[in-house]
């Protein structure tokens, strides 16, 4: 009895251990390439990679929409 209760409470530390919530680490990349930067405060702002990156794939959709009519007819 002592040697099963004593399982199940290692049993449940281990999986309390394993389900601990993971941390989000921001990876050191340039700035005119990174989505969006970590303020001092711990708020986010969007860097002006993101407005590049936005404003490509904006430009590919529309080129992607204009060949699927080009395709359709």
């Amino acid at each position: 009895m002592v040697i099963s209760i004593l399982l199940i409470v290692s049993l449940a530390a281990i999986i309390t251990a394993s389900c601990r919530k993971t941390e989000i680490k921001t990876l050191p990349i340039s700035n005119e390439l990174a989505p969006v930067r970590m303020l001092d405060n711990g708020n986010y702002e969007v860097t002006k990679g993101y407005v590049i990156m936005h404003t490509r794939l904006v430009a590919e959709n529309a080129a992607l929409k204009l060949r699927i009519k080009e395709l359709q007819k």
